[in-house]
């Protein structure tokens, strides 16, 4: 499938590109500070914290297990604006998709807040958080985002790029559409059943977890504020899924410029795992477990994440996927 675009920008255009670039510059300011420099912060002002806790004390007392999927938050919210940001590049005429697909972002995160966190996370804490905090906190600013870019992409004017869409999709073609939608699938699968059904499991399969843990002591010890975060994690993973999933829907041709963002959140992960985490999120070794085959004696251990722990756990697999993705957006025709 080939489609060949003629572009003339007016105002909404531009204001369309502007909104969708500086969203896509923020969130990785915001997140990178916090994933590269300050850590803590991912106790602090990027969670829904209680304010007679210290940010810095709270983040200490996590377990590095938890500390592994909240700072994957960050990542995963950086990798859904290098597809928006990139794809205003590598499919330009696409922005008024973008915003449509942006506007079903904000309308998701709307279950996480009060389906998968409100009344739970903080269930056995004497600070509860309300739906008035929730609310907030997060959805009045969703609600001015969701309604600015749905207005930017279901209603607003602006020029219709003149596309010729030529309807003749080879088996390339096919095999773009399916691994994006496996993709687009799968992860929020994998993330919803956390979010929604089982959390312990962001303290399990869906971290670099110690294996002399077990994931529903750790999850049930770790703060309320970085459960906050932990959960926000799979929140993020579906928001790039879901810009993905809409695109081939919202803007039918553009597989191939989506491969090219998809390889490079693969490359972007190594940043996070080697500059982010490796040495940093359980250097201090003050983070023991019990051993589990241990019954009076306190005996224990300290487990330590290092480099080859990282590369198989992750690296292999994103090397696996950006040959896949890199090959059918860059070079396959």
């Amino acid at each position: 499938m080939r489609v060949s675009t003629t572009i003339d920008m007016n105002g909404i255009d531009k204001v369309r590109m502007g909104a969708l670039l500086f969203v896509s510059c923020l969130l990785p300011l915001l997140y990178g500070h916090a994933i590269f420099v300050k850590q803590s912060r991912c106790a602090g002002d990027l969670s829904l914290a209680n304010p007679d806790e210290d940010p810095e004390v709270v983040w200490n007392k996590t377990p590095p297990t938890i500390k592994y999927v909240a700072l994957q938050a960050g990542g995963w919210a950086i990798c859904m604006c290098i597809v928006l940001g990139s794809m205003v590049f590598f499919e330009p005429g696409c922005e008024k998709s973008l915003c449509k697909s942006f506007s079903l972002v904000m309308v998701w995160w709307q279950f996480v807040w009060y389906g998968g966190m409100l009344g739970r996370i903080d269930a056995a804490d004497t600070f509860k958080r309300d739906l008035m905090a929730y609310f907030k906190k997060e959805t009045i600013q969703e609600i001015v985002l969701g309604s600015i870019f749905a207005y930017l992409g279901f209603f607003a004017g602006g020029h219709e790029p003149e596309r010729t869409l030529i309807n003749d999709m080879n088996t390339t073609d096919k095999v773009r559409m399916g691994f994006l939608g496996f993709i687009s699938c799968l992860l929020p699968l994998l993330y919803g059943h956390a979010i929604f059904v089982n959390q312990s499991r962001f303290a399990g399969d869906l971290s670099l977890a110690d294996p002399n843990e077990n994931q529903e002591d750790v999850w049930a010890n770790t703060p309320a504020t970085t459960k906050y975060v932990a959960i926000q994690s799979g929140g993020w993973a579906t928001c790039m899924c879901i810009v993905m999933g809409s695109m081939l829907l919202f803007e039918p041709g553009c597989a191939k410029s989506l491969c090219k963002s998809f390889s490079l959140c693969m490359v972007f992960w190594q940043f996070v795992w080697y500059g982010g985490m490796l040495g940093r999120i359980d250097a201090d070794g003050a983070y023991t477990t019990p051993l589990q085959t241990q019954t009076d004696a306190q005996e224990t251990v300290t487990f330590k994440r290092d480099f080859m722990a990282y590369f198989k756990k992750e690296t292999i697999q994103e090397i696996v996927l950006f040959s896949i993705f890199g090959f059918l957006g860059f070079i396959k025709s």
